[in-house]
């Protein structure tokens, strides 16, 4: 699954941080799912997923970048 969101305006990157927090929470504790999330900015565009050599992906805990 991918879920993308996108928060432009004044106060947005508070609100994006806590969802993806919220929305690993829910997979991993309503799920069992692995996650890798990200919140992506201008200095780092780029979200990367796990490989078959590499199961770290980019695990990026939310507001910490």
């Amino acid at each position: 699954m991918l879920i993308v969101a996108e928060a432009l305006h004044p106060g947005g990157e508070p609100a994006m941080t806590r969802l993806v927090a919220a929305l690993v929470t829910e997979l991993t504790d309503g799920w069992s799912a692995p996650t890798a999330a990200a919140v992506l900015t201008a200095a780092a565009p780029r979200f990367r997923t796990p490989t078959a050599d590499d199961d770290r992906g980019q695990a990026v805990s939310p507001g910490t970048r």
